[in-house]
């Protein structure tokens, strides 16, 4: 990827530090109201280990040189790319699609169940938008493309 030179670097630099620092600041301050969601709702940590870093074992070592990450929030945005998913699927893309919501990641992972089966696509929560927690992912899986569905922008993943 071309980095960028100059004094617009530093102001990429300085505008991620400060994204990074308030995005750190609400993110402390929702966690009490997460956890209290997953024990009222009965459900385990799943989303928030994967959102922190816990990669699942499929991603950890991808085996088709076409790999694409599809990022879709919900399930509107799951549906809207249904299209896209089932023509590079069709050209032998290994596929990683992540959500947002968990309605979302219900909808990927029935619009992907055979998929799934055979080894050809994943299903992830997306990360926390820290830029080096998605450098992190990015690195680990490879993917020659990445779209994002629809106009869900990310400051920390798009500078990661």
């Amino acid at each position: 990827m071309k980095r960028f030179g100059g004094g617009f670097a530093l102001m990429l630099r300085i505008y991620g530090f400060f994204y990074a620092l308030l995005y750190t600041l609400a993110l402390a301050a929702y966690l009490p109201v997460y956890g209290w969601r997953i024990l009222a709702r009965g459900r385990r940590g799943v989303n928030l280990s994967q959102r922190l870093g816990r990669l699942p074992e499929c991603l950890r070592a991808p085996s088709d040189p076409r790999r694409v990450w599809v990022h879709a929030v919900s399930v509107g945005e799951v549906n809207a790319v249904e299209p896209l998913v089932r023509a590079l699927l069709e050209q032998g893309c290994q596929l990683f699609m992540s959500t947002t919501t968990d309605t979302g990641q219900e909808q990927a992972r029935r619009l992907l169940q055979k998929p799934i089966s055979q080894g050809r696509a994943a299903t992830f929560y997306f990360p926390v938008d820290w830029q080096w927690l998605c450098r992190r992912w990015i690195k680990r899986m490879d993917p020659q493309v990445i779209v994002i569905a629809e106009t869900e922008l990310w400051p920390g993943f798009l500078l990661a």
